[in-house]
């Protein structure tokens, strides 16, 4: 089960000048039981973007780092069929979460300012420990902590695009930056910052 509610405000000064407020909310139910043959949990697709450091980065190297730990066939002869499933590709999944997103654009130069909170729909068990622990739920980090809250993101964005004003054609220079928070589920974790850059062509004015 998944649901997404967004509420847009916008506001245009003059030609140039404008901004929009986005408060979005979601859910993504989860699978608490990792260890029998069946994925219960909801994925949104990878190009919904909730921030871009927990869900993106985050939860993939966790859940996939559980995974093949827990395919090794030393450990097991058979893993279960559903641990295919079980490693996130950038997709939000059982998760509670809220964002507010805050963008200012003047003529082709964007800058958005981002919060995203997140906290689990479902317990958050981590394959492999809870198979080292006798099939008794285990989180993350050998957290017995499984439900609460992920986090706290903060990102910023600052984007512009090159081209003439006749042209359809631009380029589009991006810079994202933030900081993730853990918290509870994931306090294990130390702060995690990251820095992207994306240029592109834009076809189109």
């Amino acid at each position: 089960l998944g649901a997404i509610v967004r509420m847009d405000y916008k506001q245009q000064a003059n030609d140039k000048l404008s901004s929009n407020v986005r408060l979005e909310g979601g859910y993504a139910s989860g699978d608490s039981n990792a260890s029998d043959n069946q994925v219960k949990s909801f994925s949104f697709h990878s190009d919904t973007n909730v921030g871009f450091i927990l869900f993106d980065q985050i939860m993939p190297v966790l859940t996939a780092n559980s995974v093949d730990r827990l395919s090794d066939p030393d450990l097991l002869n058979v893993p279960p069929a559903g641990l295919r499933y079980a490693v996130g590709q950038g997709s939000v999944s059982n998760a509670l979460y809220s964002q507010l997103a805050v963008d200012v654009k003047y003529h082709k130069t964007l800058a958005r300012f981002g919060w995203v909170h997140a906290r689990t729909a479902a317990d958050m068990v981590d394959p492999y420990a809870t198979a080292m622990n006798g099939g008794y739920s285990q989180g993350f980090g050998d957290l017995e902590i499984l439900s609460g809250t992920m986090g706290n993101e903060l990102n910023v964005r600052l984007q512009s695009a090159i081209g003439s004003k006749e042209s359809q054609t631009n380029l589009v220079a991006a810079l994202d930056g933030g900081i993730f928070l853990p918290s509870e589920t994931l306090s294990f974790l130390d702060n995690v910052w990251s820095v992207q850059t994306n240029l592109s062509f834009v076809w189109g004015k």
